[in-house]
């Protein structure tokens, strides 16, 4: 599929879940329907009514038929035909032992029950609801949601041991609330060319909450922790995200190709990076990364996003890199980048935002306590921005480089043990307003490496720098 088209397809699949024109309707309920009853304790063989109960449960349950199963294990597998539902009246296990798939719905309702065994618990086919239902020991997945079929699941349990995915969905939608999954799992829900939406879902131990491949997807307030993998990944397709913690995960959140809408996520922990999108397009706002791992807080790469309220906190190596592509960072507060690792041969120094070979735009920038420089500009990267202020950087405040140009309306430097502005290597810099209050020169422009700097108010407690690289901006 080339670019253009994707983008397309991304862009309807988005529109198609959160217009609501793919939520799902409710299983239709026949006004009459029969209504069967099994018990596996029963003293007796019965004729299936209340009183006189089966002890054995149909295979294979006829369209609009209700049974009704006691406390008990029911061996499978069972067959679900449209209109029909299992409804389990107490502890009610339903099992495979050996391969095969226990239940088969089609147009059904499962209700209080515990699927257990067999290669696979549920396979839906047509629109199938499922509630309070708890599957557990299959060899793969919990339930598979294949091409054009619908599910509506809710108070859901899935534990595995296996590494298989929780739910599968291929080519079909499903709707997911209020549900968990416990356990050694690959990843607790995989779409691939469907759609999902997740509301208060959970994950513990499962590498993945999410996985996601050319398709529609909609959390809200949903956590995955405890994974050795991304806590959400979404290759392709659209990814609209309202709550989301990540706690322990290889990485918060990892796009590539994707639509993305990000809103009140949080990261801490994560092994290698709280956010990584590679040529992503879209928006993230309220976002909080908290002790990111050797590969930095934030990693934008070739994407064209707005970033609105970022919050990085002791990260490894840096604390928001951009690399590439187009960036609008409306609000950003960075506090306490260390160094560690590095980055073609050379060490990462620990620096608050990195911009390389890309276009930001900043509205307000701030950061703090970082082992390297505050903003660092480089391989012909643009900035332009009106606030930044830096408290306590181990290099220069802002360092500009490599044929970058850096334009800042107003330049805050506190205890940098640098420049507050260094600009080197055919760097360019206009600073309108520029307070420091460093030990070192407020400006250090190399200008045998092509530097030049236009300087505008300088506020700072000794004499203006003289250099002649350096120019006088008039107001």
């Amino acid at each position: 599929m080339d670019s253009d088209r994707r983008w397309v397809v991304a862009d309807l699949l988005l529109c198609a879940v959160l217009s609501g024109c793919v939520t799902m309707a409710p299983v239709d309920r026949p006004s009459a329907h029969d209504d069967w009853w099994v018990d596996a304790y029963a003293t007796e063989a019965g004729e299936g009514s209340r009183e006189r109960p089966w002890k054995v449960a149909p295979s294979r349950v006829p369209p609009a038929t209700w049974v009704h199963l006691a406390s008990g294990l029911y061996r499978g597998p069972f067959e679900l035909a449209p209109g029909a539902r299992l409804i389990g009246e107490g502890t009610a296990v339903v099992f495979l032992e050996g391969a095969g798939t226990v239940v088969v719905a089609q147009d059904a309702r499962l209700e209080h029950l515990s699927i257990q065994g067999g290669s696979l618990g549920l396979e839906v086919r047509g629109r199938v609801e499922a509630a309070e239902v708890h599957f557990s020991g299959h060899r793969g997945s919990a339930a598979r949601v294949g091409p054009g079929a619908l599910a509506a699941f809710t108070g859901l349990t899935v534990e595995g041991s296996t590494g298989q995915d929780g739910l599968l969905v291929v080519g079909g939608g499903m709707e997911l609330g209020r549900s968990r999954f416990i356990g050694a799992l690959q990843r607790a829900v995989k779409v691939e060319r469907g759609w999902a939406r997740l509301t208060a879902v959970s994950s513990e131990g499962a590498a993945s909450l999410v996985h996601g491949v050319e398709s529609g997807l909609v959390i809200e307030a949903s956590s995955a922790a405890g994974g050795r993998g991304p806590g959400l990944f979404a290759a392709g397709g659209s990814l609209k995200v309202r709550g989301l913690s990540v706690v322990g995960q290889e990485y918060g959140i990892e796009a590539s190709g994707a639509v993305i809408d990000l809103d009140s996520v949080s990261t801490t922990g994560s092994q290698l990076s709280g956010v990584a999108l590679e040529r992503c397009t879209g928006r993230v706002g309220r976002l909080q990364v908290d002790h990111a791992g050797p590969l930095g807080g934030v990693q934008l790469l070739g994407s064209v996003v707005t970033l609105e309220d970022v919050h990085v906190s002791d990260s490894a190596a840096m604390g928001l890199l951009i690399r590439l592509g187009t960036v609008s960072l409306l609000r950003a507060q960075i506090d306490r980048v260390r160094s560690e690792g590095t980055a073609g041969g050379e060490p990462l120094l620990g620096d608050g935002l990195q911009v390389r070979d890309a276009t930001l735009k900043i509205g307000s920038l701030k950061v703090s306590d970082v082992e390297g420089s505050g903003l660092y500009v480089s391989a012909a990267a643009s900035v332009v921005a009106e606030l930044v202020e830096v408290d306590r950087s181990g290099a220069g405040a802002v360092v500009v480089e490599r044929g970058s140009q850096v334009r800042v309306a107003r330049l805050v430097s506190r205890a940098a043990r640098g420049p507050a502005l260094l600009v080197t290597d055919g760097g360019q810099a206009r600073v309108v307003e520029l307070e420091a209050s460093g030990a070192e020169l407020p400006i250090w422009a190399e200008c045998a490496e092509g530097a030049r700097v236009q300087l505008g108010a300088l506020k700072w407690a000794g004499e203006r720098p003289a250099s002649r690289c350096v120019e006088r901006l008039e107001p």
